[in-house]
């Protein structure tokens, strides 16, 4: 188990962090390029905070605005209840670790973490005593004299931490740091920084575009695309209840549907597709025509004959196996429609029922109505 997890909730390490607002903010370039278009949120004091999206939508460059190594074009970036938008870097109260942690290899780890506080001119003893500090709790004392070039990559990275939160900064901006780790060791790290977050109450701007890093860290996550936010939401809303398609695409594995024609029943939406099958979805708004909708795989029932009874108030549909792809714990199934849609299945791979299936089987498919999340109509989804 980590060291980590030793760290005392009130480590000297932690000083109150602030919180980051960001008031109409966009920024572009010289030809129009506009890599961020009227950003509004707040990250809260203390609150472990995620900007997720893939490369180009604009995360990296919101973090730098942070930073000051960006300048917005327009709008305001604030630290607390101060302005910063124009602060130079070097006078902002926070610090930033790279994927890459931009050690200087000629110094050793000690001289590495110093580094900041040298530059600020602090007094030699105070210096002393806060890096050992810092060395002691992300468990690298033994390595004070070494060099970058002779530690691991997980070594590497907390060192980078170790030297940005000596420096007790208000708010800690971390630009997909594990993006250079091997997956057991990025797994390892996240927890790890889930728990120095916790032990230092220090506000953590994260940015990655791994949508189950940024599920197992954040307190809320901003979902980014062309610029823009998407959806700001704590991680279970989010995978459950997206706001948009691009959203319940790109945080885990969605699928989408279309119900054409929807009757009202009571309190659902039911699309009769014939043949005894249906889809069932619950009623958010009383407008007509057709309604966008998303279920998660793990919320699918796969029956391994076609003529198995379902339940009235929950969704049936009848498909043939196209795909059987094993992961482990679990199974992927993927059913293929007679409308041509297709749908994935994730199956405890334990489960006796995918034994008598195969590619070509006949099933059905069932999922109760709460489980159908509805996005909206087709065109307002896109």
């Amino acid at each position: 188990m980590s060291d980590l997890a030793t760290l005392p909730a009130t480590s000297t390490l932690a000083r109150s962090g602030s919180s980051i607002t960001f008031e109409d903010v966009s920024k572009s370039y010289d030809g129009g390029l506009h890599v961020v278009e009227h950003v509004d949120f707040q990250v809260a004091a203390g609150e472990f905070f995620s900007l997720l999206g893939p490369s180009g939508c604009g995360k990296t460059t919101t973090l730098r605005m942070v930073a000051g190594f960006e300048i917005p074009t327009s709008g305001r970036v604030l630290l607390g209840d101060e302005d910063i938008t124009a602060t130079r870097p070097a006078r902002r109260p926070v610090n930033l670790v790279f994927q890459d942690y931009a050690l200087f290899p000629h110094m050793t780890v000690g001289d590495n973490v110093a580094f900041g506080l040298k530059v600020k001119g602090m007094a030699r003893r105070e210096c002393t005593e806060r890096v050992a500090e810092a060395l002691a709790s992300m468990r690298l004392t033994a390595l004070a004299d070494r060099r970058p070039t002779q530690l691991s990559g997980g070594q590497r990275q907390r060192v980078a931490l170790a030297r940005a939160l000596v420096n007790r900064p208000k708010a800690l901006l971390l630009d997909e740091p594990l993006g250079a780790l091997d997956l057991q060791l990025r797994r390892e790290m996240q927890l790890e920084l889930g728990r120095l977050h916790r032990s230092t109450g220090t506000t953590f701007l994260y940015v990655t575009h791994d949508q189950e890093e940024a599920l197992t860290l954040s307190d809320r996550i901003a979902v980014m695309n062309q610029g823009r936010i998407e959806q700001l939401a704590d991680p279970r809303t989010l995978y459950e209840r997206p706001a948009t398609v691009f959203v319940a695409g790109f945080i885990g594995t969605s699928n989408l549907l279309v119900l054409h024609d929807p009757k009202r029943v009571g309190d659902h939406h039911v699309s009769v597709l014939g043949n005894g099958d249906r889809m069932v979805a619950p009623v958010v708004s009383s407008g007509a025509g057709p309604v966008q909708v998303t279920v998660r795989p793990e919320r699918i029932y796969l029956h391994p004959t076609e003529d198995a009874e379902v339940r009235d108030d929950h969704s049936a549909v009848r498909g043939v196996v196209s795909e059987i792809v094993y992961c482990g714990s679990t199974t992927h199934v993927t059913v293929e429609l007679p409308t041509g849609e297709q749908l994935v299945v994730h199956e405890l791979s334990n489960d006796t029922d995918l034994r008598a299936i195969g590619r070509g089987s006949r099933v059905r498919l069932s999922w109760a109505a709460n489980c159908t999340h509805v996005i909206g109509p087709p065109a307002a989804a896109q």
